[in-house]
């Protein structure tokens, strides 16, 4: 409200410490104060949680419910844009609406320590946007219940990095190989490829897998609000569309040095956790202890993550009872110490696979899940082994 002059009749609405709404009226200096004698009518949608979660498809060419009472009706002709034309309850009836995607998740409220984060990269642009943190910022605060994680590219990033992996790493040629490329390059890019910025969105209801086209990235819908909303903030020369985020899927993989690669080694490849003899604690313990550890790293991994597999060697071993692993090929009775695997795009079968056992960054517009946590924990498995250790008195 402090952008508001001294004429202008808005309202703040603020979600205060205590878990309530405050709505504060301006004082004639920013906004119009209220007078002795006014009357304030609140609307509201109130929220269900996760039982107001709406599945795709759940309602069909559903006529729309145009929500009305005598006094709402009196505020609304007294506010109303006359510029505009408003479906009037007659109307509606003529009108259906169809819910081809899922609802989204509902958010909870912003944390102190995320305002404390996020409450200065916001203002600190001075609702201008410049730089790619001040796009990162603008739209996760506005879009906060939608986005899981953003990231916003250059024509130099788009270039050496984006366009490089589709041509390097998958083989493609042109944007008619790569349906989501073609579709954001056609829908929302404009006819010159430089002075664009590229935006890369993980949705909040996120799937893990990409192998069905765009079922994993936000909706055509949202991509055009975002235009739409930042269009008022950016710069003049810089137009916006998107990049899809590529998920990359992990699995372990071992193969020797004379193998050529395929996705079908990882279903002979396992992980073997050495338990002390001496230990008490079992061995489905070890198991959960040891998956829990690699799914908490890829399910709260984020756009351009850090694959730190010194750190995930370091916390299995860590485990009560651990002393050591190996990744294990039972086809061909091979090993190596500690994690290895396999990075692949499940669009393109493995095309761009790669073998991870060492600390990796992915690219920006890439983001690391598991193929299969379920599969994957029933290749966890372990070996009782005996340590002799010497120590000289």
């Amino acid at each position: 409200m402090f952008l508001a002059d001294a004429n202008d009749r808005v309202f703040e609405c603020r979600y205060n410490q205590n878990k309530n709404y405050e709505i504060k009226f301006g004082n004639n200096i920013n906004g119009v104060t209220l007078t002795s004698g006014d009357q304030v009518a609140i609307y509201y949608l109130p929220s269900s949680g996760d039982t107001g979660k709406i599945t795709k498809n759940n309602f069909n060419e559903t006529t729309l419910n145009i929500f009305n009472t005598t006094r709402f009706d009196q505020i609304f002709n007294d506010i109303k844009d006359t510029t505009l034309d408003y479906v009037s309850v007659d109307e509606s009836v003529n009108i259906t609406a169809t819910n081809t995607e899922d609802s989204t998740d509902f958010g909870e409220e912003e944390s102190v320590e995320e305002i404390r984060t996020n409450a200065p990269k916001f203002f600190t642009s001075e609702y201008k946007l410049i730089t790619k943190t001040d796009y990162e910022s603008f739209i996760t605060r506005n879009y906060k219940n939608f986005i899981y994680d953003v990231k916003v590219h250059n024509n130099s990033d788009y270039l050496n990095s984006y366009k490089s992996y589709l041509t390097n790493s998958l083989g493609l040629n042109s944007y008619t190989d790569h349906n989501n490329a073609l579709f954001n390059q056609v829908t929302y890019s404009d006819s010159f490829d430089f002075n664009n910025l590229f935006v890369t969105i993980v949705p909040k209801f996120k799937r893990n897998k990409s192998v069905v086209t765009r079922s994993n990235y936000i909706s055509p819908s949202l991509k055009s609000e975002i235009i739409r909303n930042i269009r008022d903030y950016k710069l003049l020369n810089a137009e916006i569309t998107f990049l899809d985020p590529i998920y990359l899927a992990f699995d372990f993989y071992l193969k020797s040095a004379s193998e050529s690669p395929g996705l079908q080694i990882k279903d002979f490849t396992s992980l073997v956790i050495e338990r002390s003899s001496g230990t008490i604690i079992n061995e489905n313990t070890i198991v959960d202890k040891v998956h829990n550890i690699i799914e908490s790293f890829f399910s709260n991994a984020k756009l351009g993550q850090f694959i730190n597999i010194t750190q995930l060697n370091a916390e299995i071993l860590g485990v009560e009872g651990v002393v050591g692993f190996y990744t294990y090929r039972s086809d061909i009775n091979i090993k190596a110490d500690g994690l290895n695997f396999g990075m692949y795009n499940p669009v393109y079968n493995g095309r761009d696979l790669r073998i991870i056992n060492t600390n990796r960054n992915l690219s920006t517009f890439q983001i690391p899940y598991l193929d299969n946590s379920t599969a994957l924990k029933n290749k966890i498995t372990v070996e009782t082994v005996s340590r002799t250790t010497n120590v000289e008195y």
